[in-house]
């Protein structure tokens, strides 16, 4: 079939790289999938490109925009596109008026657990402006029925896949030290995490401070760029100054070699404090066999097999974070036995290869009459 994914976000983060890898898979089994994307979102565009998916640049300026809505059109006749995935609130919008005049069904993905507003505005369009609802995790389904009162049949869970090909344990650990100067003897815990304030920059260097007065051989990395509206480096270095941890924190900035990353690391901590589905930074340590520390946000239970698989601890608490980093150190068989468990249940759960089998499913049942 012919698929149009659009995308109004300016931002690239793991909900635009999710359905990016769908997006190839879907293409690998046959399909053509188009692209409709902001022209602001530049890292988006370049992984397009990367990826040989043929995409167009659309403003998507607000909910009603004539320009955007009449592009759409000539997308969708042009490309004879079958059916449309939107995945945020301005494409949706633009989507759903081209939708009406080409007769395509939309489906409508949801990724984070922000509550929906139960305004008329924001209900109408996820009651009426789309054929299915797809969300990434259980919370987001239930504020979907509870609060916008969501038909459920029409809510399907359908959280981030790994790609297993590239996601697997590692035993070279060495390439990413070597090239940041960190010593192979010390323990180096890091976080992968765009700098937004929803994903708890703060609580893990507060934690780091703990740690490092706890562990003299204990090394901290930051992996992430900076987002508009986010958090800046200056404000994340300054910190790290007040603290003392000069010597101990590595700001990497964004990367693009994340399984030589998580490779480095000997603990992964997710510390997001608000808006956080399946985490797929959390499925890829699990899936190299990476001990992982993750706060309770959103789908990241269901994403460590609800503490199984790793620590969980409460969302903006330091202490609790470097607490469960230090009772990984101090007891490496429980944390062998998670970690065991946490690749065997990315492996059975979430490989891209069975999520786009659910995708595909909801495709065909769009379709029918």
């Amino acid at each position: 079939m012919n698929i149009l994914q659009t995308e109004s976000s300016p931002n690239f983060g793991g909900q635009e790289y999710g359905w990016l890898l769908e997006s190839r898979e879907l293409v690998r089994r046959g399909h053509s999938v188009f692209l409709a994307i902001s022209g602001l979102n530049e890292k988006l565009i370049k992984m397009a490109q990367e990826f040989s998916l043929p995409f167009s640049l659309v403003s998507f300026k607000n909910s009603f925009d004539p320009v955007s809505i009449i592009k759409l059109i000539k997308i969708c006749k042009s490309f004879k596109i079958d059916i449309i995935h939107c995945h945020s609130s301005k494409d949706h919008w633009a989507s759903f008026w081209a939708s009406k005049i080409c007769h395509i069904p939309i489906l409508r993905w949801r990724h984070i657990i922000n509550p929906i507003p139960a305004n008329w505005h924001r209900s109408y369009i996820y009651r009426h402006g789309c054929k299915f609802l797809l969300v990434r995790c259980k919370s987001i389904k239930e504020n979907l029925i509870n609060d916008n009162k969501i038909e459920p049949t029409k809510i399907f869970i359908i959280p981030a896949g790994i790609d297993l090909s590239v996601f697997y344990p590692r035993k070279d650990s060495e390439k990413i030290r070597k090239e940041l100067n960190i010593p192979s003897t010390v323990i180096l815990i890091g976080i992968i995490a765009l700098l937004r304030p929803e994903k708890g920059h703060k609580y893990f260097l507060e934690a780091a401070y703990l740690l490092s007065k706890r562990y003299s051989n204990i090394y901290f990395l930051i992996v992430g760029g900076e987002v508009k509206k986010g958090i800046s480096l200056y404000e994340l270095k300054k910190k790290v100054s007040n603290l003392g941890l000069k010597d101990r924190v590595i700001f990497t900035g964004y990367r693009k070699d994340i399984p030589e990353i998580l490779s480095a690391l000997d603990i992964l901590v997710v510390s997001s404090c608000a808006v956080e589905t399946t985490s797929q930074v959390t499925l890829q340590a699990l899936a190299m066999k990476k001990p992982v520390v993750a706060t309770t946000i959103g789908g990241i239970p269901e994403s460590l097999c609800h503490g199984k698989a790793g620590i969980l601890v409460p969302p903006k608490n330091s202490q609790a974070i470097a607490e469960a980093v230090q009772y990984l150190l101090s007891n490496p068989q429980h944390t062998q036995q998670m970690v065991t468990l946490g690749y065997e249940y990315v492996n059975q759960n979430f490989s891209l290869v069975k999520i786009v089998d659910k995708i595909e499913k909801i495709q065909k049942k769009a379709l029918s009459p």
